[in-house]
């Protein structure tokens, strides 16, 4: 079979949908053909049923009417924009004392007077207005709407808003109640069946005294007896050493390790063997694949334009650091805080890699508002089990997440920005490659110094094309995609700057722009009339109320709001020329004389270094929008001239990136509807009001990102350990206690076992944060050890099997499919191949020659993830992702016959086999190396028949017979399975 045989049936279905295709188009012609003959009746068929159902919704009490058209009606096309946290025109539509009261252009509904109606005026478009601005409402919307008031709209007053009922629904919510440790006893059902109980239900059944030593137990054994059901007795000691190895680790034991646990008396054994994996250093390997999924881990950045170069250079120092950190059994709460402002809490360089999980998600081709949702998401998802993204556009339809504290979240992440550098000492370097790279760091440095000069020194020379944008900033978006700018241009962000330092002057009552506030203020109608007396008033003022120079150029009379933005841009461009000198003195380090207090504000306003005319001293990915088109393809350039030597360089230069908060913050504002064209109301950087109660105070250190973490990483949030713990829990046993893990909302139901899981977020707590110690409790308790095969009673079997089908209650050990990397690692384990060096940088996994590192190892390219990968289940990088689906596809079988790798290992192993020549015993060393076990009796017969049979040329392979042998095991369900 030529070619990538994962691909076979995909060209096959290609090819039908191509043949359906054709039909469907042949179907369509004469479909369309019957259209044009029968349109007149088809708008008859579609407009009669339509009224015929608003006679008949006549008949229907006006509450039922309203509750079920009107109020969905409302909600779907109006509330977003005219509802309790906007109100564009000054009018709200969500009660109907707000639709009497109006807004700007007066009441919205008069009451048995549809034609009278504002809002019936402006969702037929008749007049000024049209509502909803971007798309007609449909017909049959307007004439429910029509009758609704025609009727006399009706709104009962007994209605609960439905921002309330989710206020109500969050205080009773299981999730967000305080966590305390529960205290787990065997309720009085499990006492009595305890006192029934002989030791042992049966010879082989579970030892009840021993499902009373663990909370853990006790809770799941209390849910039994609940649900009329029994544990399974325990499994044999070889599946449970290979199924505690796979979990701990993500690798099976070897055979050798199999005979002494199985053969040791000491009643300690299984726990030495647990704490041996949870020492090894393939248990951080195995454990940071878990978090890997959650962080939407890759080496590339995705789809990038052609000038940046698409792989990241800190990916792999960023896995190191998750496995060094499970490893070493870091905190929790510091294992989050770490990931979020490691640049304000560690002074070790080495904690700086944990900020890759902010900066390693999607570059979405540079659009600021995507990348940040992203991060968003990963972080309130990931740590809190939260789709706070889901009110970005609008509020939360589900939780009590309002899009004010989307956008909160959101000025945090905006007011940082990415900086990437090496925590690699400098004499672990070789002086060649710190050399080179730093000739290219000079060049990209003084190729960015004379660009962003030349801008910042454009906009200084337009500071009356800047102002005078002031009074249209609708024509300047400010994040918009694909900007290309040349140095001609207003550049929208340096116009945002401008009105960002206007609002600022505003609210402190800046004596320079005071009047320009004043004096804009004026309608532009009556604005010859009422300048002067404005203007007189304003001269008189003080020093500290109004400039003096501004008072004095107010002596010359103001005929139109222009003469007001040109008598600020002279005064400016005046300033300006004074002090360009003074600039350049401090460009070149050189004395120059000392400003007074006033000199230094003009200073700081048109030269500083936050000034709104200054292009930011930030890598090139952080201002973009600040340079014309051909710088920054220069600067793109330059960059990915020092990143391609980092990545082609043969040594290990542990480079990291990271979020720091930047010298001017950000001032979030409100997108109505996610978009960052209409800007709305202005909002603090604080954190979720959902998870701060009353007492919430705006964020105080800078862009408040590690107050956010502490705030997270807080005993006292009810999420962030459940969340864990459960996370924990469904890596452990393959399904989780709350079944959906990164959404505790209030769609999520309940947990399975809710006092195991505050019982077991209390311990993650209460023993230090420590992930391997509750993992422990977990691996030693009678609820993982066992038997996958349920109960031996045969009528409590089938109760069972028709009571919990989906092994919700744990009344058996459920078999876990190995993910593709455990079984591309067990494969090479087996063979004695396995290259066991932890760490380092990614290499290619599925081309020859094929690499023997551990999968973590391998590489990630989220814009051209290998196809097996994507039949394997494998996470996708470019979300976060708390569950791996699990899918059967023919693809999957094609793997075990067909792959070079499989074909390579099962050639390996079977060269290595001790006695070929002795069939039985080379059978039996296949079983022991692959399974870990000795074969049957049974299963050596047909194993010798199939080798007789490979040997006679009966069966069609390349392969030789030990070698298909081996590809029979690696294919079968006991390999591929925890059992």
């Amino acid at each position: 079979m030529s070619g990538d045989p994962f691909q076979l049936p995909i060209r096959s279905a290609t090819r039908l949908r191509e043949m359906h295709a054709t039909n469907r188009v042949d179907r369509l012609r004469s479909m369309l053909e019957l259209a044009r003959v029968v349109s007149a009746a088809w708008l008859v068929l579609v407009y009669a049923p339509f009224h015929a159902s608003l006679f008949a919704l006549q008949s229907q009490t006006d509450e039922t009417f309203f509750e079920s058209k009107i109020r969905p009606l409302l909600h779907r096309h109006c509330v977003d924009c005219h509802g309790p946290s906007e109100q564009s025109g000054g009018l709200r539509l969500d009660h109907r004392k707000f639709l009497l009261l109006g807004g700007e252009s007066g009441a919205a509904i008069v009451p048995h007077e549809a034609d009278a109606s504002l809002l019936i005026r402006a969702i037929k478009r008749d007049g000024a207005l049209a509502m909803p601005p971007e798309t007609p409402l449909a017909p049959d919307d307007v004439v429910l709407l029509e009758h609704w008031i025609q009727s006399g709209a009706v709104w009962p007053e007994s209605e609960v808003v439905a921002e309330s009922q989710i206020e109500q629904a969050t205080r009773e919510h299981w999730a967000f109640q305080p966590l305390s440790r529960p205290v787990i006893e065997p309720n009085n059902e499990t006492l009595e069946m305890l006192r029934q109980s002989s030791p042992a239900s049966t010879p082989a059944g579970p030892v009840w005294s021993d499902w009373t030593n663990s909370p853990i137990d006790v809770a799941i054994m209390n849910r039994l007896v609940q649900a009329g059901l029994e544990p399974s007795p325990r499994t044999d000691r070889r599946t449970l050493l290979r199924r505690a190895s796979f979990i701990l680790t993500g690798l099976p034991p070897t055979m050798e390790q199999v005979e002494q646990f199985v053969n040791d008396p000491d009643p300690q054994a299984f726990e030495k063997r647990v704490d041996a994996y949870l020492a090894s250093p393939h248990f951080g390997e195995h454990w940071a694949r878990h978090w890997l999924d959650l962080a939407r881990y890759s080496d590339t950045k995705g789809y990038v334009y052609g000038r940046e170069e698409r792989f990241w250079t800190h990916a792999w120092v960023y896995r190191d650091w998750v496995i060094a950190a499970f490893n070493r059994d870091l905190p929790y709460d510091q294992f989050i805080k770490l990931q979020l402002a490691a640049d304000q809490i560690s002074s070790d360089p080495n904690d700086l890699a944990a900020m890759g999980f902010l900066t390693l998600g999607r570059r979405f081709l540079g659009v600021k508002p995507d990348i940040i949702d992203d991060r968003i998401d990963v972080v309130t998802r990931g740590l809190l089990g939260l789709t706070v993204g889901c009110a970005r556009c609008h509020d939360h339809k589900y939780d009590a997440v309002p899009t004010a504290d989307y956008y909160s979240l959101y000025g945090v992440m905006a007011s940082c920005q990415e900086i990437e550098k090496s925590i690699t000492p400098t004499t672990e370097l070789p002086p060649e490659y710190l050399a080179e790279l730093q000739r290219r760091a000079q060049a990209y440095q003084e190729q960015h110094t004379k660009l962003c000069d030349e801008a910042s020194e454009r906009a200084r020379q337009r500071l009356q094309d800047y102002l005078a944008a002031q009074r249209e900033l609708d024509k300047y978006p400010g994040e918009l995609f694909g900007q290309l700018f040349k140095t001609t241009d207003l550049l929208p962000w340096v116009v945002h700057r401008w009105a960002d330092h206007l609002r600022r002057a505003e609210q402190t009552g800046d004596p320079f722009f005071a009047p320009w506030h004043q004096l804009l203020k004026i309608p532009v109608d009556r604005f010859a009339s009422e300048a002067a007396a404005v203007s007189a008033r304003l001269r008189q003022a003080s020093p500290a109320e109004v400039h003096p120079e501004v008072a004095t150029a107010l002596d010359h009379p103001l005929h139109s709001p222009d003469d007001v933005v040109k008598l600020y841009a002279d005064l400016l461009a005046k300033k300006r020329d004074q002090l360009r000198e003074h600039f350049e003195h401090s460009r070149s380090g050189t004395e120059s004389p000392k400003l007074s207090p006033d000199e230094l504000y003009f200073f700081e306003l048109l030269y500083g270094e936050n000034a709104p005319s200054t292009v930011p001293n930030e890598p090139i990915v952080e201002i973009e929008y600040f340079l014309d088109f051909a710088s920054c393809e220069s600067l793109w350039k330059l960059q990915s001239e020092m990143e391609r030597w980092t990545l082609q360089a043969d040594i290990l230069d542990r480079r990291v990136r990271v979020l720091q908060d930047r010298s001017s913050l950000v001032d979030p504002q409100i997108f109505r509807r996610g978009n960052p064209q209409r800007k709305g109301d202005y909002v603090p950087r604080q954190f979720l009001s959902l998870l701060s109660g009353p007492t919430r105070v705006p964020f105080q250190q800078g862009s408040g990102r590690q107050e956010m973490a502490a705030a997270i990483a807080s005993p006292t949030n009810p999420l962030t350990a459940r969340v864990m713990a459960n996370r924990i829990w469904a890596h452990v046993f393959g399904q989780p206690l709350v079944d959906t893990p990164s959404d505790f909302g209030l769609r999520a139901n309940p947990p399975s076992h809710p006092e195991l899981l505050d019982y077991l977020a209390s311990e993650l707590i209460d023993n230090g944060w420590s992930i391997k110690s509750v993992l422990r409790q977990m691996v030693l308790s009678e609820t993982f050890r066992q038997a996958n095969a349920g109960t031996n009673s045969p009528s409590l079997l089938a109760r069972a099997k028709s009571v919990d089908p989906d092994n919700r209650w744990l009344w058996h050990f459920r078999p876990q499919r190995l993910s593709i990397e455990q079984v591309r690692d067990t494969v090479l384990a087996t063979n004695n191949a396995l290259d066991t060096r932890v760490g380092g940088k990614a290499v290619e996994m599925w081309t020859a020659p094929f690499s023997r590192r551990r999968s973590i190892y391998g590489l990630v390219d989220r814009q051209f993830l290998p196809s097996l990968l994507r039949s394997f289940d494998f996470a996708n990088p470019d979300l976060h992702i708390p569950e791996r689906s699990e899918t059967t596809v023919a693809q999957q079988s094609l793997f075990f016959l067909n792959h070079p790798f499989i074909i390579e290992q099962a050639t390996a192993i079977s060269l290595a086999n001790d006695h070929p020549a002795d069939g039985t015993l080379a059978v039996r060393n296949l079983f022991r190396k692959v399974l870990q076990r000795e074969p049957s009796e049974l299963e050596v017969m047909e194993a010798v028949e199939f080798l007789d049979a490979a040997m006679n040329g009966e069966q069609e392979s390349s392969l030789g017979p030990f070698a298909q042998l081996a590809q029979v095991l690696y294919s079968s369900n006991e390999f591929q399975f925890i059992e």
